[in-house]
């Protein structure tokens, strides 16, 4: 363990190398299927909440692999931002989402809510697309309208 890592995701050169290689056998199986992708900690100025931290220690070697794959649903958690106040879905070259928290949701101060609140995705596969919706469970009501990112068009 490397005391200066402390909570960010380290990716050894193997495990970047064995990514690559999955990658690359689940674009070639369905080239018009999402590929999901999680990862606790996010991507650097991806999303809401990911400019608090580095996050990825080889953030940009990872990102470079993930931008050859533009059906990537590159899922996250770690900042625990809320689903509907904070920017947690982003199509970048891949698309980048955030999963917000079951427990201690917080805000765009990067402070926690102090409130009962409960979030968590719903990630809805059909033949032609996806779709995606926060649902706050301490209310029983879904957030927003479903994002839907269509493939193989």
């Amino acid at each position: 363990m490397d005391a200066n890592v402390k909570e960010d995701a380290y990716l050894s050169p193997e495990q970047l190398t064995w990514f690559k290689d999955r990658l690359a056998l689940a674009s070639t199986a369905d080239a018009d299927k999402p590929i999901f992708v999680f990862l606790h900690q996010p991507l650097v100025h991806t999303l809401g909440g990911s400019d608090q931290e580095l996050g990825v220690v080889q953030h940009e070697e990872l990102r470079a692999i993930l931008n050859q794959y533009p059906n990537v649903v590159f899922f996250t958690g770690h900042t625990h931002w809320n689903l509907e106040t904070t920017e947690q879905i982003k199509q970048l070259t891949f698309l980048a989402v955030g999963s917000s928290s079951v427990r201690e949701v917080w805000n765009a101060k990067n402070e926690p809510e102090g409130s009962a609140a409960s979030q968590s995705l719903v990630v809805d596969v059909f033949a032609d697309r996806i779709a995606i919706q926060g649902r706050e469970h301490s209310d029983k009501k879904w957030l927003g309208t479903p994002f839907v990112k269509k493939y193989g068009e």
